[in-house]
Protein backbone atom coordinates (compact mmCIF):
# COMPACT_ATOMS: atom_id res chain seq x y z
CA UNK A 1 0.00 0.00 0.00
CA UNK A 2 2.25 2.20 0.69
CA UNK A 3 3.84 2.22 -2.80
CA UNK A 4 0.88 4.31 -4.44
CA UNK A 5 1.51 6.78 -1.44
CA UNK A 6 4.06 9.10 -3.36
CA UNK A 7 2.48 8.69 -6.71
CA UNK A 8 -1.04 9.76 -5.59
CA UNK A 9 0.66 12.99 -3.67
CA UNK A 10 2.42 13.78 -6.67
CA UNK A 11 -0.89 13.43 -8.80
CA UNK A 12 -2.81 15.48 -6.18
CA UNK A 13 0.14 18.63 -6.08
CA UNK A 14 -0.05 18.02 -9.83
CA UNK A 15 -3.94 18.51 -10.12
CA UNK A 16 -3.89 21.78 -7.57
CA UNK A 17 -1.13 23.45 -9.76
CA UNK A 18 -3.32 22.85 -13.01
CA UNK A 19 -6.48 24.11 -11.02
CA UNK A 20 -4.74 26.82 -9.40
CA UNK A 21 -2.92 28.13 -13.51
CA UNK A 22 -6.72 27.53 -14.53
CA UNK A 23 -7.89 30.24 -12.03
CA UNK A 24 -6.55 33.75 -13.27
CA UNK A 25 -8.17 36.61 -13.18
CA UNK A 26 -9.68 38.27 -16.13
CA UNK A 27 -7.36 40.08 -18.52
CA UNK A 28 -7.72 42.22 -21.87
CA UNK A 29 -10.20 41.42 -24.49
CA UNK A 30 -11.96 39.46 -21.70
CA UNK A 31 -15.89 40.12 -21.86
CA UNK A 32 -18.38 38.47 -18.53
CA UNK A 33 -21.86 38.97 -17.42
CA UNK A 34 -22.87 38.88 -14.27
CA UNK A 35 -26.19 38.69 -11.98
CA UNK A 36 -26.43 40.30 -8.78
CA UNK A 37 -29.17 38.71 -6.20
CA UNK A 38 -30.28 38.96 -2.57
CA UNK A 39 -30.63 35.53 -0.73
CA UNK A 40 -31.49 37.11 2.49
CA UNK A 41 -35.48 38.27 3.76
CA UNK A 42 -36.10 41.68 2.86
CA UNK A 43 -39.58 42.38 3.89
CA UNK A 44 -40.72 39.17 3.48
CA UNK A 45 -39.13 38.22 0.05
CA UNK A 46 -36.48 35.91 1.11
CA UNK A 47 -34.85 35.92 -2.98
CA UNK A 48 -34.70 38.78 -5.23
CA UNK A 49 -32.75 39.16 -8.30
CA UNK A 50 -31.14 42.86 -8.79
CA UNK A 51 -29.70 43.64 -11.77
CA UNK A 52 -27.94 42.04 -14.93
CA UNK A 53 -24.31 43.14 -15.52
CA UNK A 54 -22.38 43.17 -18.60
CA UNK A 55 -18.45 44.35 -18.24
CA UNK A 56 -15.63 44.21 -20.96
CA UNK A 57 -11.92 44.30 -20.43
CA UNK A 58 -10.17 47.12 -22.48
CA UNK A 59 -6.97 46.42 -20.50
CA UNK A 60 -5.79 43.59 -18.21
CA UNK A 61 -6.08 46.19 -15.28
CA UNK A 62 -9.02 48.64 -16.84
CA UNK A 63 -12.87 47.89 -17.70
CA UNK A 64 -16.32 49.09 -19.02
CA UNK A 65 -19.75 48.01 -17.48
CA UNK A 66 -23.40 47.95 -18.13
CA UNK A 67 -26.20 47.28 -15.81
CA UNK A 68 -29.54 46.40 -16.26
CA UNK A 69 -32.06 46.32 -13.72
CA UNK A 70 -36.02 45.68 -14.35
CA UNK A 71 -38.47 44.83 -11.60
CA UNK A 72 -42.48 44.51 -11.42
CA UNK A 73 -45.28 44.28 -8.94
CA UNK A 74 -48.66 43.31 -9.35
CA UNK A 75 -51.08 43.82 -6.98
CA UNK A 76 -55.48 42.80 -7.25
CA UNK A 77 -57.57 43.86 -4.32
CA UNK A 78 -61.12 42.23 -4.08
CA UNK A 79 -63.39 42.07 -1.90
CA UNK A 80 -65.69 38.42 -1.01
CA UNK A 81 -69.22 40.70 -0.77
CA UNK A 82 -68.99 42.37 -4.19
CA UNK A 83 -66.51 39.84 -6.22
CA UNK A 84 -67.19 41.92 -9.62
CA UNK A 85 -65.45 44.77 -7.69
CA UNK A 86 -61.59 45.59 -7.56
CA UNK A 87 -58.38 47.20 -8.10
CA UNK A 88 -55.17 46.72 -10.01
CA UNK A 89 -52.10 48.66 -9.15
CA UNK A 90 -48.91 47.74 -10.77
CA UNK A 91 -45.58 49.49 -10.63
CA UNK A 92 -42.04 48.81 -11.16
CA UNK A 93 -38.65 50.11 -12.24
CA UNK A 94 -36.20 50.28 -14.99
CA UNK A 95 -32.77 50.96 -14.98
CA UNK A 96 -29.63 51.24 -16.76
CA UNK A 97 -26.03 51.97 -15.79
CA UNK A 98 -22.67 52.74 -17.54
CA UNK A 99 -19.26 52.47 -15.38
CA UNK A 100 -16.03 51.87 -15.49
CA UNK A 101 -13.64 49.60 -13.33
CA UNK A 102 -9.48 49.89 -12.27
CA UNK A 103 -8.73 46.64 -11.54
CA UNK A 104 -5.89 45.38 -9.18
CA UNK A 105 -4.96 41.87 -9.17
CA UNK A 106 -3.32 41.23 -5.84
CA UNK A 107 -3.74 37.68 -5.67
CA UNK A 108 -4.10 34.62 -8.40
CA UNK A 109 -7.54 34.17 -7.84
CA UNK A 110 -8.46 38.02 -6.46
CA UNK A 111 -8.53 40.69 -8.07
CA UNK A 112 -9.94 44.66 -5.90
CA UNK A 113 -11.74 47.12 -8.13
CA UNK A 114 -12.79 50.98 -7.72
CA UNK A 115 -14.30 53.19 -9.64
CA UNK A 116 -17.50 55.39 -10.99
CA UNK A 117 -21.11 54.76 -13.13
CA UNK A 118 -23.35 57.10 -14.41
CA UNK A 119 -27.51 56.02 -14.74
CA UNK A 120 -31.00 56.88 -15.71
CA UNK A 121 -33.65 55.02 -13.53
CA UNK A 122 -37.71 55.05 -14.31
CA UNK A 123 -40.24 54.16 -11.72
CA UNK A 124 -43.35 53.64 -13.29
CA UNK A 125 -47.13 53.31 -11.52
CA UNK A 126 -50.36 52.88 -12.78
CA UNK A 127 -53.69 51.46 -11.59
CA UNK A 128 -57.51 50.34 -12.74
CA UNK A 129 -60.74 50.28 -10.38
CA UNK A 130 -64.51 49.28 -10.62
CA UNK A 131 -67.23 49.27 -8.52
CA UNK A 132 -70.94 48.90 -8.79
CA UNK A 133 -73.35 51.13 -7.10
CA UNK A 134 -76.73 51.32 -6.59
CA UNK A 135 -76.76 49.63 -10.31
CA UNK A 136 -74.35 52.01 -11.32
CA UNK A 137 -70.78 51.07 -12.69
CA UNK A 138 -68.02 53.16 -12.33
CA UNK A 139 -64.77 52.46 -13.60
CA UNK A 140 -60.99 54.55 -12.77
CA UNK A 141 -58.18 54.62 -14.60
CA UNK A 142 -54.64 56.04 -13.29
CA UNK A 143 -51.77 57.40 -15.04
CA UNK A 144 -48.34 57.22 -13.73
CA UNK A 145 -50.11 56.66 -10.39
CA UNK A 146 -51.60 53.74 -8.28
CA UNK A 147 -54.23 55.12 -6.55
CA UNK A 148 -55.57 58.62 -5.68
CA UNK A 149 -52.84 58.43 -2.95
CA UNK A 150 -50.75 55.81 -4.69
CA UNK A 151 -47.58 55.22 -5.30
CA UNK A 152 -46.46 57.92 -8.18
CA UNK A 153 -44.37 57.74 -11.17
CA UNK A 154 -40.45 59.59 -11.50
CA UNK A 155 -38.14 59.33 -13.03
CA UNK A 156 -34.61 59.68 -11.71
CA UNK A 157 -30.43 60.49 -12.93
CA UNK A 158 -28.07 58.12 -10.87
CA UNK A 159 -24.09 58.59 -10.10
CA UNK A 160 -21.54 56.13 -7.73
CA UNK A 161 -18.50 55.38 -6.64
CA UNK A 162 -17.84 52.08 -6.02
CA UNK A 163 -14.75 49.60 -4.58
CA UNK A 164 -15.61 46.02 -4.97
CA UNK A 165 -13.84 42.72 -5.32
CA UNK A 166 -14.02 39.47 -7.45
CA UNK A 167 -12.64 36.13 -6.14
CA UNK A 168 -12.41 33.52 -9.38
CA UNK A 169 -13.65 30.05 -8.21
CA UNK A 170 -13.08 28.11 -11.16
CA UNK A 171 -11.78 29.45 -14.42
CA UNK A 172 -14.06 32.21 -15.20
CA UNK A 173 -16.44 31.35 -12.35
CA UNK A 174 -16.50 33.71 -9.80
CA UNK A 175 -18.09 35.40 -6.54
CA UNK A 176 -17.88 39.05 -5.59
CA UNK A 177 -19.01 42.12 -3.31
CA UNK A 178 -19.22 45.64 -3.64
CA UNK A 179 -19.98 48.60 -1.70
CA UNK A 180 -20.28 52.54 -2.63
CA UNK A 181 -21.71 55.77 -2.02
CA UNK A 182 -24.41 56.22 -4.65
CA UNK A 183 -26.39 59.45 -5.08
CA UNK A 184 -29.75 60.18 -7.36
CA UNK A 185 -31.78 63.12 -8.06
CA UNK A 186 -35.52 62.13 -9.52
CA UNK A 187 -38.32 63.94 -10.44
CA UNK A 188 -41.89 62.51 -10.66
CA UNK A 189 -43.91 62.96 -13.24
CA UNK A 190 -47.49 63.92 -14.19
CA UNK A 191 -50.44 62.47 -13.43
CA UNK A 192 -54.14 61.87 -14.39
CA UNK A 193 -57.23 59.56 -13.50
CA UNK A 194 -60.12 58.63 -15.67
CA UNK A 195 -63.21 58.34 -14.09
CA UNK A 196 -66.08 57.32 -15.85
CA UNK A 197 -69.88 56.91 -14.05
CA UNK A 198 -72.40 55.44 -16.38
CA UNK A 199 -71.81 57.26 -19.52
CA UNK A 200 -70.32 60.42 -17.96
CA UNK A 201 -66.31 60.32 -17.82
CA UNK A 202 -64.08 62.98 -15.67
CA UNK A 203 -60.37 63.25 -16.05
CA UNK A 204 -58.83 64.90 -12.79
CA UNK A 205 -55.24 66.00 -13.15
CA UNK A 206 -52.49 65.61 -11.06
CA UNK A 207 -50.07 68.14 -12.48
CA UNK A 208 -48.00 68.76 -9.36
CA UNK A 209 -44.19 67.67 -8.77
CA UNK A 210 -41.71 67.22 -6.45
CA UNK A 211 -37.96 67.18 -6.98
CA UNK A 212 -35.55 64.77 -5.02
CA UNK A 213 -32.08 64.47 -4.24
CA UNK A 214 -30.74 61.92 -1.74
CA UNK A 215 -26.86 60.86 -1.40
CA UNK A 216 -26.10 57.75 0.43
CA UNK A 217 -23.59 55.09 1.56
CA UNK A 218 -24.55 51.68 0.60
CA UNK A 219 -23.44 48.28 1.37
CA UNK A 220 -26.22 45.68 -0.18
CA UNK A 221 -25.79 42.20 1.25
CA UNK A 222 -25.77 40.67 -2.25
CA UNK A 223 -24.12 37.99 -4.15
CA UNK A 224 -22.47 38.43 -7.21
CA UNK A 225 -22.03 36.10 -9.26
CA UNK A 226 -20.09 35.71 -12.29
CA UNK A 227 -18.70 34.12 -15.51
CA UNK A 228 -15.79 35.39 -17.69
CA UNK A 229 -14.39 34.63 -20.81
Amino acid sequence: MRKWILPAIVVTLMTNAAWAQENTTASKGDFGTEISFNPFDQNGNTFSLDALKLRYFITDHDAVRLSLGFGITKETVKDEDTPDDYVNTISGDFSIDLGYERHFKVAKRLSLYAGGEVGFLSHYASGKGKTTIAGTTTTIDFKNITTVNGDRAYAAFTAGIFTGLDFYVYKGLYLGAELGLYMQTGKTLKAEAKTTVGDITNITKYNNTTTTTSCQFGVTPTIRLGWTF
